[in-house]
């Protein structure tokens, strides 16, 4: 058994984007100093975009196309602000998530087996948080690429930023305006991106060792008595007391190990059940716009381009939200199985052994009752989830599409 520890990709990917945003243990009181910096920009490029993004709404109302266009911006700048809002309200309760799973869930010692299982984890999470981060980025990036490549067929009195500014007697269109105000607005787009997926970065990182955890702990309950006796063991007292003692020892390292992984599920499902609601939500209608806009006749190539990563990162983003919080589901109810499955027969005849074999029952018992991140309580979160909000999406658009052929 050897001690690793295990700060992968996926783990520092995390710690740094959620640290721009101003959440993070610092360890000394210029990190500190320099959180609270962060948190107070982010709070800033915040508050911008959401006046940005709400002034173009109120101008674009009576024109059906541009405020679908609009609505996409305003539903991202409102989950992330949500989000943002929801772990400041919630600080204490992260940062103790934070401790307990540098403490208990990607550091610590490990056997073979256990690798095995820590290494799938990373693997996994390089899939989904490696590329759902860069597909994010990659999005962020086209909201400045589209007005570049749209101004080199247009004047310099004409030029197009990132978004439309709807303030009067500032020519935007020109130097050094255009310059200042399009590097604002690019800063809080990119800091949007970050609130926009370093939260469910957190949330699937989570997810995802939780149920590593779960599966280790199965293999642990279902190897318990695969412990090796001496022939004599049944008529030597002694030897007899020294096996039934190493089980309860192993057994309630085991029971230990499955109420702290309960308690590390109730403390996820306390900052983001409120989250998980609202994204159930609001992805249906945001799914449904960037659809309409790529549907749209007549749409500009750098908007479609734009609109396809855009499309591409929600369906990651939500296939893997569905996928972890599913596997934890799963995981966490597959626990009665290894139980079952141990060989808790083999000293089932003897009086100690019963004992040990009804505790195991209790075991059973709880993990008929599975770990489950919901929706503020109201519903599961597991790929039915994902199934729903695509469901629901494609009939939001077909109702988009009727109304924009009314319309014009």
């Amino acid at each position: 058994m050897d001690k690793k520890i295990r700060e992968s990709l996926p783990i520092r990917l995390t710690k740094f984007y959620l640290f721009l945003l101003g959440f993070g243990t610092g360890q000394h009181e210029k990190q500190k100093t320099l959180l609270k910096l962060m948190y107070f920009y982010a709070v800033i490029a915040l508050t911008i975009g959401g006046i940005v993004v709400i002034m173009d709404i109120y101008y674009c109302w009576n024109d059906f196309y541009e405020a679908s266009y609009s609505l996409i911006s305003f539903l991202s700048w409102t989950i992330v602000t949500i989000k943002f809002s929801v772990f400041s309200l919630k600080q204490k309760a992260y940062l103790q998530l934070m401790i307990d799973g540098k403490d208990k869930l990607w550091y610590g010692k490990f056997s073979g087996y256990e690798n095995k299982i820590i290494k799938k984890c990373e693997k996994q999470s390089m899939m989904f948080i490696v590329l759902f981060t860069i597909m994010a980025q990659l999005t962020a990036i086209t909201y400045a690429l589209e007005p570049i490549i749209e101004n080199n067929t247009r004047n310099l009195t004409d030029r197009l930023l990132p978004f439309k500014l709807w303030i009067k007697n500032i020519p935007f269109s020109k130097t050094p305006y255009y310059e200042f105000f399009f590097i604002l607005e690019m800063c809080c787009v990119f800091y949007t991106s970050f609130g926009y997926f370093c939260f469910d970065n957190f949330l699937a990182l989570y997810n995802i060792f939780i149920t590593g955890k779960f599966e280790i702990l199965n293999n642990k309950l279902e190897t318990l008595y695969d412990i090796k006796k001496s022939q004599n063991s049944i008529y030597n007292n002694k030897k007899y007391i020294t096996d039934i003692n190493l089980l309860r020892k192993k057994f309630s390292a085991c029971v230990k190990q499955h109420q702290l992984l309960i308690h590390l599920t109730e403390q996820l499902e306390s900052v983001y059940s409120f989250i998980n609601l609202i994204q159930t939500v609001l992805f249906s209608l945001l799914v449904c716009l960037v659809g309409y806009q790529l549907i749209s006749p007549g749409i500009r190539p750098s908007r479609r381009g734009k609109f396809v990563i855009f499309l591409i990162g929600c369906l990651l983003q939500l296939f893997t939200f569905g996928h972890t919080c599913n596997n934890v589901n799963i995981a966490s109810s597959e626990i009665s199985k290894g139980t079952s499955y141990s060989k808790w027969y083999t000293i089932n005849s003897i009086a100690g052994g019963r004992m040990l074999t009804k505790d195991l029952m209790f075991v059973i018992l709880r993990s008929c009752r599975p770990c489950c991140l919901t929706g503020w309580g109201f519903f599961p979160i597991t790929l039915d989830t994902f199934k729903l909000i695509l469901n629901t999406a494609f009939s939001y658009l077909t109702l988009m599409r009727k109304s924009g052929k009314a319309s014009t």
